[in-house]
């Protein structure tokens, strides 16, 4: 039985499962931010968290959730906590103060928008997969439990071994789904920084960022975290073999609102000039999609945030200089008025996602690829700035297929 079969994954999820439920206190605390979803989607994912989690709600909502969660402990978060209206800083602030001030190491702090959470593992076929129904049947709640408490373990484990590690978290479904990920115990400084799912290091928080800011209290704060941590000489890391899914940012957000998506867009950006990091930051034009939670460019940190990959087996894999790494840079989403051309360039060419809510249908973009060829389209942050659309074509030499180690 090898250590990525599924076999082995099973046998230690369901030993996590059995551990927390014994002695839940033996990991670190977990609080759950909720604004406005009584349902909290991330209870039905992980039904065993029920028995040990905090909910933290707004005070205004504090009332509903006792009713409907009699057994759980609920915090609730006065109006106008550090000055600012209802956000997510806000309550992740509130959250890592409260932590801090009951003498806690660590705290883990989940979105209430978990849909899902499981495992990679190799198949029979030699790849990834983490197709688990037909093989957990009617145990899902334990299976569920047990990946979180592996996540948990590992977190911790990966925290004691890497002394300048601030944030960690498991990985993104969208994210990269390959064998090498699903090999992977954890990771450093590697892909997208961990959102929604997240064990802080209170005391290296404060030594490297301090707290969080209150003008990224919409949506962006686990961005300028992340890269005012990297800026500072700490590192993030990543448990690539577990895989976390939301609900779509676009249609269940309880905070924004079509009213206000483009004026926050437009603020995180201006913001952004204002950091010390800001020259690590271009825009890339993804109408419509959120720069929170996007890879910053690591190749500007290299030598304060190197990277690591530490596999089941114990091998460790680093990175020197001369490897091949992703370019890709802090996305920046900024709203703005475009021709039907542009969007189905900018959403499809250039990002490489539809989205038919948002972006062109994939006939559009065959018929615009058919008459212009293939093109995307480029800015830098002078064109981002002005209230308008305006670049250059760049004519793409050839298609090239990404490596291993490119993939998101």
């Amino acid at each position: 039985m090898t250590v990525n079969s599924w076999d082995s994954r099973w046998a230690a999820i369901k030993g996590s499962a059995l551990a927390y439920r014994l002695d839940p206190e033996t990991f670190p605390p977990i609080f759950i931010l909720s604004h406005a979803r009584l349902d909290v989607p991330v209870l039905k994912t992980i039904p065993g968290l029920r028995a040990s989690a905090t909910l933290v709600v707004p005070t205004e909502k504090y009332d509903e959730y006792c009713e409907r969660y009699p057994d759980m402990i609920i915090m609730d978060i006065p109006e106008g906590m550090y000055g600012v209206e209802r956000g997510v800083a806000q309550a992740r602030q509130f959250v890592l103060d409260l932590a801090w001030d009951a003498g806690y190491a660590r705290c883990v702090i989940l979105d209430d928008d978990i849909t899902g959470i499981s495992m990679q593992y190799e198949a029979e076929d030699g790849k990834a997969s983490s197709a688990y129904v037909s093989k957990v049947g009617d145990r899902r709640d334990t299976y569920s439990l047990g990946v979180l408490a592996w996540t948990l373990d590992t977190l911790t484990r990966l925290m004691d071994d890497n002394p300048k590690v601030v944030i960690a978290g498991p990985q993104n479904r969208n994210d990269q789904r390959t064998l090498d990920a699903a090999q992977a115990l954890y990771d450093l400084n590697y892909g997208r920084m961990p959102i929604g799912f997240v064990m802080w290091d209170l005391a290296r928080f404060k030594e490297y960022a301090g707290s969080l800011d209150m003008r990224y209290n919409r949506h962006g704060e686990d961005l300028w975290a992340t890269m005012t941590i990297l800026h500072a000489g700490g590192s993030y890391g990543r448990i690539p073999s577990v895989l976390v899914s939301y609900y779509d940012e676009h249609t269940q957000s309880t905070l924004k609102t079509p009213e206000n998506e483009h004026l926050i867009r437009r603020a995180e950006y201006d913001r952004i000039l204002t950091e010390e990091w800001k020259d690590k930051v271009r825009v890339k034009w993804d109408i419509l999609d959120r720069f929170a939670g996007a890879a910053p460019n690591l190749r500007l940190f290299r030598h304060t945030a190197p990277f690591k990959r530490v596999l089941w087996d114990g091998t460790v894999k680093t990175t020197t200089s001369t490897k091949k790494e992703s370019t890709m840079k802090v996305n920046v989403a900024i709203q703005v008025n475009i021709t039907d051309e542009q969007r189905v360039t900018l959403g499809a060419v250039l990002t490489g996602r539809i989205k038919p809510k948002y972006y062109a249908t994939r006939d559009d973009v065959k018929d615009w690829v058919a008459e212009h060829g293939e093109k995307h389209w480029a800015t830098d942050l002078e064109d981002a700035h002005a209230d308008k659309f305006s670049a250059e074509v760049v004519e793409e030499t050839a298609e090239v297929e990404p490596d291993e180690d490119d993939l998101l």
